[in-house]
């Protein structure tokens, strides 16, 4: 499923392999360090495609399914002031915002596929920040303010 969607990865079956690579598989820290340290992370792309694969991965970056089964998936992008948004699967979606994409003193709009689906004002709220670090306790990840959408 890696290889349909395009991701780069290295699979390593590991019997009776749990989570832990620490205690469990140290042999394999080496090469997932490197693997891991080649890459480049960035924490607030302009575009975010998602897969839910499990209740437990509702979330990718500023974009959340805030009600969708696994397997539902969003492919969003911001340009201006404008989210824009296709999804499949999901009932409802979460979009975390802050200064890096849009500017929260002006209206900010979202559509789905180009259909107006809210268009106002977005205040920065401690809840936002707060629901945004419980997602990944990521400080990178943190957001000022979040709108949620019903999908049509």
């Amino acid at each position: 499923e890696l290889k349909a969607f395009g991701y780069d990865h290295t699979y390593v079956e590991v019997p009776k392999g749990k989570h832990d690579l620490r205690k469990e598989w140290p042999e394999l820290r080496a090469p997932l360090e490197a693997w891991l340290g080649s890459r480049i992370r960035k924490p607030h792309p302009a575009e975010v495609k998602h897969h839910a694969i499990g209740a437990y991965c509702p979330q990718s970056y500023w974009v959340r399914i805030a009600e969708g089964g696994p397997g539902a998936e969003v492919k969003a992008s911001i340009k201006g002031q404008t989210i824009d948004f296709a999804s499949t699967g999901a009932k409802k979606i979460t979009f975390f915002l802050d200064e890096t994409h849009v500017d929260l003193a002006k209206t900010v709009r979202v559509t789905m596929k180009g259909r107006k689906l809210f268009e106002g004002k977005v205040k920065p709220s401690v809840d936002a920040v707060l629901e945004s670090w419980r997602a990944r306790e990521d400080r990178e990840l943190l957001y000022r303010a979040s709108v949620t959408v019903a999908v049509p």
